[in-house]
């Protein structure tokens, strides 16, 4: 927005976006807690914010006295998410074929320094010569 009418332009978007949208309050709190994870906020900015545990994965790392966000979506996303990166290992086995058979595949999911939770810093990388594994992906992958 180039011109904001109240003292509080970053309300007034997420006003605006609540109604272009049509997003719920439970929407527009996600919204939040996604924007304070992925911000240069210190990490005693974030703990306030978001809770002690805000570093986990998943409904662990949602205090939702804090945030708001129901632990059932939060689950939900961090399902989702492991479902994903499971179907994206499924393919690069089946892409290389004999090399993951020999089971030199292996998924390594660095989380960068932020820690788990913050989508936009969160690189997965195939490694097909090493055997390393960060992380905690339930549904099978390794």
């Amino acid at each position: 927005m180039q011109f904001h009418y109240t003292k509080e332009p970053l309300m007034e978007e997420y006003a605006i976006a609540a109604q272009v949208f049509k997003l719920s309050t439970c929407d527009m709190c996600e919204i939040s807690r996604s924007s304070i994870l992925q911000s240069a906020l210190s990490d005693e900015e974030k703990i306030h914010f978001l809770g002690d545990h805000y570093l986990k994965e998943g409904p662990e790392g949602n205090d939702i006295r804090k945030t708001n966000v129901a632990q059932i979506r939060m689950a939900y996303r961090y399902e989702t998410l492991c479902y994903e990166l499971n179907l994206i290992k499924e393919g690069l086995k089946a892409e290389l074929g004999s090399e993951a058979s020999r089971g030199e595949l292996t998924l390594l999911w660095d989380l960068g320094t932020r820690g788990p939770g913050t989508g936009v810093l969160l690189r997965v990388f195939f490694v097909a010569t090493t055997r390393c594994w960060r992380g905690n992906i339930p549904g099978g992958v390794t």
